[in-house]
């Protein structure tokens, strides 16, 4: 079944990569799989506990402590850059995996780590792409290949922070109402740089802007806090 093959698909780092059986993994296959086996867990498919702390470990090793705090790394040996979307995925990622709060856990040597999750809250918040590059002032609607993915993994960061700061959520909220409906075509349609320019075509970026603005009401049970 689908879950038994991602399970069997997690390589030794305790994640995923594109395809099964990858020696190395990325955050943005990792958060994807990790949803998936939470909301199969959520109806009562058996998750083995074994794939969850691997997993659990991998998203942690991913954290940066020291360049750009708070950020995670897309890759933890070959490609440590951090990003708005990135980070908004390995928060996605530990929320996945139960882990809603900033906590203290043993590291590989017996050494006690701290994970500051509002460190990361602050570091999407302030790396906001429509807040830094100033685009939405100058009125394009060129949205980067990162922007819809970035906030999609956002918008259900903030929401399920919401527990540790209400606040937060509802002034990130605000922003994504009013700073989409900027973005949409006259045809009721949002484009971007994976689905293209033209809004009579452009699938992706559509249902990602309607399910970032859907994620308040809950129609899916993975938004659900």
């Amino acid at each position: 079944n689908a879950i038994g093959f991602i399970v069997k698909s997690q390589n030794r780092q305790g994640s995923w990569r594109y395809i099964p059986d990858q020696l190395d993994s990325d955050m943005s296959i990792c958060v994807c799989q990790l949803q998936a086996l939470r909301a199969a867990s959520n109806v009562g498919v058996l998750v083995p506990k074994n794939a969850i702390e691997a997993a659990k470990d991998y998203v942690r090793q991913s954290y940066n402590h020291y360049r750009y705090p708070g950020s995670f790394k897309y890759q933890i040996d070959w490609d440590d850059r951090s990003t708005f979307p990135l980070t908004a995925a390995g928060v996605v990622a530990l929320q996945s995996l139960g882990e809603y709060s900033s906590h203290t856990y043993m590291g590989p040597t017996g050494q006690r780590i701290t994970l500051d999750l509002n460190r990361s809250i602050e570091f999407i918040r302030d790396n906001r792409p429509d807040r830094q590059s100033g685009w939405l002032v100058a009125g394009t609607r060129l949205c980067d290949y990162g922007f819809w993915y970035g906030h999609y993994y956002a918008a259900q960061a903030m929401y399920q922070y919401q527990y540790v700061s209400p606040r937060t959520w509802n002034e990130w909220n605000k922003l994504n109402r009013k700073h989409f409906l900027k973005l949409q075509h006259d045809n009721g349609a949002w484009t971007d740089e994976i689905g293209g320019w033209d809004p009579e075509k452009n699938a992706f970026a559509t249902a990602m802007a309607c399910l970032i603005l859907s994620i308040p009401r809950g129609y899916l049970p993975i938004f659900q806090n």
